[in-house]
């Protein structure tokens, strides 16, 4: 699967915490390996390892292709979400 660059994190600063403590940060480079049935949770790599993230915390995890983000355009295309939904 593709991987992206996380452009922005749409939450408050518990949601922000809680990534930040799996590892997930602005400008990391994230990658979908695995998708749970019926909109079950992501698997997503990061840093070389696995995090499981439920869909609507996924929902708010901007990303754009590597090396797209740009502070002043934004996220180049979409939700991370959106991008993998149903994969």
């Amino acid at each position: 699967m593709q991987s992206a660059t996380v452009c922005e994190i749409r939450g408050g600063p518990r949601l922000r915490r809680d990534l930040h403590r799996m590892g997930i940060h602005v400008g990391d480079v994230l990658r979908v390996v695995g998708s749970g049935a019926l909109g079950g949770p992501l698997l997503v790599e990061v840093h070389g390892g696995r995090v499981a993230l439920g869909r609507g915390v996924a929902r708010r995890v901007e990303v754009c292709p590597l090396g797209a983000c740009v502070a002043s355009s934004g996220p180049a295309s979409g939700r991370w979400f959106r991008r993998h939904r149903g994969g």
